[in-house]
């Protein structure tokens, strides 16, 4: 069990509109696969949004109500590369 860690929306359920989207890229020249930017289920600014904006994980984890890759979500995606 890993330690100084907490567990953030553990409420559990199915809901086939809860979701998330993953943006994977590569590097053409280096044939790299560049980390992930994942898009989940909630709200842009919400709770899990600002504890998400302190993690220190290689990824980018970005929230949308539907977790779709919206203008806004390019946005940051292409800032975030």
């Amino acid at each position: 069990v890993p330690t100084n860690v907490s567990r953030v929306g553990s409420n559990r359920s199915e809901d086939d509109k809860k979701g998330c989207t993953v943006m994977i890229a590569c590097e053409l020249v280096g044939s790299q696969i560049i980390v992930p930017f994942i898009t989940m289920t909630g709200t842009c600014n919400g709770t899990l949004s600002r504890q998400f904006a302190k993690w220190e994980g290689c990824s980018k984890v970005t929230f949308h109500p539907k977790h779709w890759m919206d203008k806004n979500g390019c946005c940051l995606y292409l800032d975030w590369l």
